[in-house]
Protein backbone atom coordinates (compact mmCIF):
# COMPACT_ATOMS: atom_id res chain seq x y z
CA UNK A 1 0.00 0.00 0.00
CA UNK A 2 2.72 2.69 -1.44
CA UNK A 3 1.23 6.61 -2.19
CA UNK A 4 1.39 6.98 -5.69
CA UNK A 5 3.08 10.09 -7.01
CA UNK A 6 0.53 11.69 -7.19
CA UNK A 7 -0.68 11.80 -3.54
CA UNK A 8 2.74 12.48 -2.42
CA UNK A 9 2.50 15.77 -4.16
CA UNK A 10 -1.23 16.77 -3.45
CA UNK A 11 -0.55 15.32 0.67
CA UNK A 12 2.68 17.82 0.45
CA UNK A 13 0.74 20.71 -0.93
CA UNK A 14 -1.94 19.90 1.49
CA UNK A 15 0.50 20.57 4.57
CA UNK A 16 1.59 24.00 3.14
CA UNK A 17 -1.99 24.82 2.64
CA UNK A 18 -3.09 23.41 6.20
CA UNK A 19 0.09 25.68 7.40
CA UNK A 20 -1.08 28.69 5.95
CA UNK A 21 -5.23 27.96 7.48
CA UNK A 22 -6.16 27.64 3.92
CA UNK A 23 -10.22 26.62 3.39
CA UNK A 24 -10.96 22.92 2.38
CA UNK A 25 -6.89 22.09 2.87
CA UNK A 26 -7.80 19.15 4.54
CA UNK A 27 -9.06 17.63 1.74
CA UNK A 28 -6.23 17.28 0.05
CA UNK A 29 -5.29 14.20 2.22
CA UNK A 30 -6.79 10.74 2.21
CA UNK A 31 -7.94 9.96 5.55
CA UNK A 32 -9.78 6.69 4.63
CA UNK A 33 -7.98 3.25 6.46
CA UNK A 34 -6.06 3.16 3.48
CA UNK A 35 -5.09 6.58 3.56
CA UNK A 36 -3.86 5.95 7.52
CA UNK A 37 -1.80 3.59 6.29
CA UNK A 38 0.06 5.02 3.74
CA UNK A 39 0.23 7.87 5.55
CA UNK A 40 2.23 5.98 8.08
CA UNK A 41 4.24 4.27 4.98
CA UNK A 42 4.84 7.75 3.48
CA UNK A 43 6.50 8.95 6.92
CA UNK A 44 8.86 6.04 7.10
CA UNK A 45 10.04 7.48 3.51
CA UNK A 46 11.92 9.71 5.63
CA UNK A 47 13.86 6.32 7.12
CA UNK A 48 16.62 6.56 4.55
CA UNK A 49 17.87 10.50 4.88
CA UNK A 50 18.39 9.82 8.51
CA UNK A 51 20.76 6.75 7.54
CA UNK A 52 22.71 8.85 4.99
CA UNK A 53 22.84 11.86 7.36
CA UNK A 54 24.16 9.37 9.87
CA UNK A 55 27.06 7.94 6.83
CA UNK A 56 27.92 12.06 6.45
CA UNK A 57 28.62 12.41 10.06
CA UNK A 58 30.38 9.68 10.95
CA UNK A 59 32.49 10.05 7.82
CA UNK A 60 31.59 6.86 5.98
CA UNK A 61 33.14 4.81 8.27
CA UNK A 62 30.64 1.36 8.57
CA UNK A 63 30.47 -1.82 9.76
CA UNK A 64 28.15 -4.71 11.43
CA UNK A 65 27.82 -2.73 14.62
CA UNK A 66 26.30 0.66 12.64
CA UNK A 67 24.22 -1.75 10.75
CA UNK A 68 22.98 -3.19 13.97
CA UNK A 69 22.54 0.28 15.26
CA UNK A 70 20.29 1.49 12.00
CA UNK A 71 18.27 -1.29 12.37
CA UNK A 72 17.35 -0.60 16.19
CA UNK A 73 17.13 3.29 15.44
CA UNK A 74 14.65 2.33 12.32
CA UNK A 75 12.46 0.10 15.14
CA UNK A 76 12.68 2.59 17.77
CA UNK A 77 11.82 5.12 14.63
CA UNK A 78 8.74 2.79 13.70
CA UNK A 79 7.17 2.24 16.95
CA UNK A 80 7.48 5.86 18.47
CA UNK A 81 5.30 7.00 15.23
CA UNK A 82 2.74 4.06 16.33
CA UNK A 83 2.62 4.73 20.12
CA UNK A 84 2.00 8.54 19.02
CA UNK A 85 -0.63 7.87 17.05
CA UNK A 86 -1.86 5.34 20.01
CA UNK A 87 -1.35 7.83 22.92
CA UNK A 88 -3.24 10.60 20.22
CA UNK A 89 -5.79 7.99 19.84
CA UNK A 90 -6.56 7.37 23.84
CA UNK A 91 -6.15 11.25 24.59
CA UNK A 92 -8.50 12.23 21.70
CA UNK A 93 -10.99 9.45 23.15
CA UNK A 94 -10.56 11.05 26.78
CA UNK A 95 -11.78 14.57 25.22
CA UNK A 96 -14.31 13.12 23.18
CA UNK A 97 -12.06 13.96 19.63
CA UNK A 98 -11.87 10.42 18.57
CA UNK A 99 -13.67 11.05 15.66
CA UNK A 100 -11.84 14.05 14.69
CA UNK A 101 -8.30 12.44 15.67
CA UNK A 102 -7.56 10.33 12.38
CA UNK A 103 -7.21 13.74 10.79
CA UNK A 104 -4.50 15.03 12.87
CA UNK A 105 -2.70 11.42 12.82
CA UNK A 106 -3.03 11.48 9.28
CA UNK A 107 -1.55 15.15 8.67
CA UNK A 108 1.29 14.60 11.30
CA UNK A 109 2.46 11.72 9.24
CA UNK A 110 2.85 13.39 5.97
CA UNK A 111 4.45 16.65 7.38
CA UNK A 112 6.98 14.22 8.57
CA UNK A 113 8.21 13.97 4.50
CA UNK A 114 8.70 16.76 3.42
CA UNK A 115 10.11 18.40 6.66
CA UNK A 116 12.51 15.55 7.13
CA UNK A 117 14.11 16.06 3.08
CA UNK A 118 13.98 19.91 4.19
CA UNK A 119 16.37 18.93 7.89
CA UNK A 120 18.13 15.91 6.00
CA UNK A 121 19.60 19.18 3.49
CA UNK A 122 20.38 20.85 6.44
CA UNK A 123 22.24 18.07 8.16
CA UNK A 124 24.31 17.89 5.19
CA UNK A 125 25.77 21.27 5.43
CA UNK A 126 26.11 20.94 9.69
CA UNK A 127 28.02 17.45 8.71
CA UNK A 128 30.20 19.46 6.01
CA UNK A 129 31.59 21.59 8.85
CA UNK A 130 32.73 24.39 7.19
CA UNK A 131 31.83 28.32 7.90
CA UNK A 132 28.25 27.72 7.12
CA UNK A 133 27.75 24.94 9.76
CA UNK A 134 26.47 27.19 12.76
CA UNK A 135 24.08 28.97 10.53
CA UNK A 136 22.68 25.86 8.85
CA UNK A 137 22.70 24.48 12.82
CA UNK A 138 20.67 27.59 13.75
CA UNK A 139 18.41 26.51 10.48
CA UNK A 140 17.83 22.99 12.26
CA UNK A 141 16.34 24.26 15.40
CA UNK A 142 14.14 26.86 13.94
CA UNK A 143 12.80 23.97 11.47
CA UNK A 144 12.40 21.58 14.44
CA UNK A 145 10.91 24.51 16.56
CA UNK A 146 8.76 25.33 13.56
CA UNK A 147 7.47 22.01 12.94
CA UNK A 148 6.14 21.47 16.82
CA UNK A 149 4.33 25.02 16.55
CA UNK A 150 2.02 23.73 12.87
CA UNK A 151 1.17 20.57 15.13
CA UNK A 152 -0.15 21.77 18.29
CA UNK A 153 -1.93 24.38 15.68
CA UNK A 154 -3.25 21.56 13.64
CA UNK A 155 -4.03 19.56 16.57
CA UNK A 156 -6.22 22.78 17.98
CA UNK A 157 -7.56 23.18 14.53
CA UNK A 158 -8.59 19.72 13.89
CA UNK A 159 -9.45 18.60 17.33
CA UNK A 160 -11.18 21.60 18.22
CA UNK A 161 -8.97 22.19 21.35
CA UNK A 162 -8.24 25.53 22.52
CA UNK A 163 -4.55 26.65 21.21
CA UNK A 164 -3.61 25.90 25.35
CA UNK A 165 -5.00 22.31 24.90
CA UNK A 166 -3.08 21.56 21.49
CA UNK A 167 -0.21 22.12 22.81
CA UNK A 168 -0.48 19.87 25.82
CA UNK A 169 -1.91 17.69 23.24
CA UNK A 170 1.00 16.94 21.36
CA UNK A 171 3.72 17.46 23.78
CA UNK A 172 1.95 15.29 26.07
CA UNK A 173 1.20 12.34 23.37
CA UNK A 174 4.99 12.99 21.85
CA UNK A 175 6.91 12.65 24.80
CA UNK A 176 4.79 9.91 26.26
CA UNK A 177 5.70 7.46 23.01
CA UNK A 178 9.57 8.44 23.38
CA UNK A 179 9.22 7.45 27.11
CA UNK A 180 8.01 4.14 26.39
CA UNK A 181 10.26 3.41 23.82
CA UNK A 182 13.44 4.86 26.09
CA UNK A 183 11.79 2.73 28.78
CA UNK A 184 12.06 -0.58 26.65
CA UNK A 185 15.43 0.02 25.02
CA UNK A 186 16.58 0.40 28.78
CA UNK A 187 14.79 -2.87 29.41
CA UNK A 188 16.23 -4.79 26.50
CA UNK A 189 19.49 -3.96 27.26
CA UNK A 190 19.14 -4.52 31.03
CA UNK A 191 17.53 -7.84 29.91
CA UNK A 192 20.33 -8.99 27.36
CA UNK A 193 23.25 -7.80 30.40
CA UNK A 194 21.17 -10.34 32.81
CA UNK A 195 21.14 -13.00 30.11
CA UNK A 196 25.37 -12.72 29.52
CA UNK A 197 25.67 -12.99 33.55
CA UNK A 198 23.76 -16.06 33.80
CA UNK A 199 25.04 -17.81 30.69
CA UNK A 200 28.69 -17.00 32.39
CA UNK A 201 27.91 -18.11 35.22
CA UNK A 202 26.21 -21.61 33.96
Amino acid sequence: MLPDFDEIVRSTYGCWALALNRPRAIESFDRSNAGVVRSFVAAMFVAPTLLVDDLFQSHFTFSVGVFLDWIGFLFLYCNILLLFAVFCSTTARWFGAFERVTDFIVVSNWLGLPTGYITFIIGLFISAETDIAPVAASLNVIVSLGVLVVLCLWAARLLKFSALGGIVFVLSNMLSAVFVMVLFSMVVENSSLIGKVLSFIV
